[in-house]
């Protein structure tokens, strides 16, 4: 009699009213969604069993997240697949996709699907330095750094940047030397380029700061208050007193993308075709937030306008515009 009492007494179970179920659905839906999320991008660098990718979004995926790098067939539209991967890390704006197939033809300009959990820029962090790979990537830097003087040469000798137009070609920037974008002056895009596209497509991307294989680097060229560092887009140079300084002067710096797990030491090439590099250990240069100034590995003791780059580079640490120890490599 009593517990039928308490029993009627009791309250009745109220169900879930409707904009409940509409937000728990729609938490439901977002999640679900996010999980599934799929970042596109183009393929920029092939080698090595990897390939290199440049994301449409600003999101980042990650490590071990599923990749397609497929093209569209001409005339059907149809997706044709040329290779999976996963991601095996990013560095940058760059993300790094090992192949499951090394040998499958994926080319630069291919189109890549990945089914990430994305991620805020800078949010995955991982502490644990790779000694090979920092190494690796340091002895590409420097392979890179050689190639961009040899490249420079070529560009001046093309004339394809020539703002005096005293038929003396200048030295260039990233991108123009990768045809990017169009070349001061003349308007033309190289083609063929001058050096590997990735480094005009990063620099594009990060206002001037090129970027390959865990590292940054940066060109600078003479102005006519000082060396005048890449920026996206170009900055307007035109005074003639800039273009005879550009055709005998520039420089140009490498150093990690994150100091101790991408690389450690920072490089840098000039003019003279010399490849210097110092480590940093105390006041290391790091990311986007601590680039090498024009000045940091030149003479400051000889004659002439350092800060434009007049200048070879230092042979003591007291010399030298950082107070860094530069060594040939």
């Amino acid at each position: 009699m009593h517990r039928d009492r308490a029993t009627r007494l009791q309250p009745p179970r109220r169900a879930p009213t409707r904009p409940l179920l509409l937000a728990l659905a729609g938490a439901f839906l977002a999640t679900t969604a996010l999980r599934a999320d799929e970042l596109q991008g183009r393929v920029v660098e092939v080698g090595g069993g990897e390939v290199c990718v440049m994301l449409d979004s600003d999101l980042v995926p990650t490590p071990g997240d599923r990749a397609v790098v497929y093209y569209q067939r001409e005339g059907s539209g149809k997706r044709a697949v040329v290779g999976e991967g996963r991601v095996a890390r990013v560095e940058g704006c760059i993300v790094v996709v090992t192949m499951d197939n090394p040998a499958s033809a994926v080319q630069v300009g291919h189109q890549v699907e990945i089914a990430a959990n994305p991620q805020e820029p800078g949010s995955l962090e991982d502490s644990r330095p790779d000694a090979a790979r920092v190494s690796s990537n340091e002895v590409s830097a420097i392979g890179t750094l050689k190639t961009l003087s040899t490249s420079q040469e070529q560009f001046k000798m093309s004339a394809m940047v020539d703002q005096d137009s005293d038929g003396t070609g200048e030295y260039g920037f990233f991108q123009e030397l990768a045809g990017t974008i169009p070349c001061r002056s003349s308007e033309m895009l190289a083609d063929p380029n001058f050096i590997s596209s990735i480094l005009g497509v990063t620099a594009a991307k990060n206002d001037g700061i090129a970027q390959r294989r865990g590292y940054y680097f940066v060109v600078y060229l003479p102005g006519p208050e000082g060396a005048v560092r890449e920026t996206s887009p170009l900055a307007a140079m035109d005074d003639p007193a800039f273009a005879d300084a550009a055709e005998r002067h520039w420089i140009a710096y490498a150093w990690p993308i994150r100091f101790d797990r991408t690389g450690r030491r920072t490089f840098a090439v000039n003019d003279s075709g010399e490849v210097v590099g110092s480590l940093h250990a105390t006041r290391p240069y790091s990311g986007l937030e601590q680039i090498p100034p024009a000045d940091a590995a030149l003479d400051r003791a000889v004659e002439g306008n350092v800060q434009n780059l007049e200048a070879g580079f230092a042979r003591t640490k007291e010399n030298s515009g950082d107070q860094g120890e530069w060594v040939p490599q």
